[in-house]
């Protein structure tokens, strides 16, 4: 009742060199499959990105330009010569310009002429 050895090999064992060479091929083979597969799903998460990107770019610009409408239509309804001329005024440096010519007056003074008519009226 025991074991007989023959042979005992203490270094490491060796296949064939073809059979070594196949199975490094095979495993850089594998490699690369999982290195192109790490690549595509790169550049699809990045596409994906660039996607999300532009969309949020897209309505950023679509909501800037209702708020701008907006806005518009707001100073369409309460826009009238008085505020204007109020604006200009608000705007006016305090100097008189030095040529004139065939511009809009500055202040409308068929308005305040207007005005002046009725108190001289009234006064008479």
């Amino acid at each position: 009742m025991g074991f007989r050895l023959d042979k005992i090999n203490l270094g490491a064992s060796h296949l064939p060199a073809a059979i070594e060479a196949q199975m490094q091929q095979k495993m850089a083979g594998q490699q690369q499959a999982q290195q192109a597969e790490y690549e595509l799903q790169k550049q699809e998460t990045l596409a994906k990105a660039a996607v999300a990107k532009a969309e949020g770019e897209a309505q950023s610009v679509l909501v800037r330009a209702r708020a701008e409408a907006e806005g518009t239509r707001l100073l369409q309804l309460t826009l009238n010569s008085n505020l204007i001329q109020s604006k200009a005024i608000d705007k006016w440096n305090g100097v008189l310009p030095q040529i004139t010519g065939a511009a809009t007056p500055f202040i409308n003074m068929s308005l305040h002429k207007s005005e002046d008519d009725k108190s001289a009226k009234t006064s008479d």
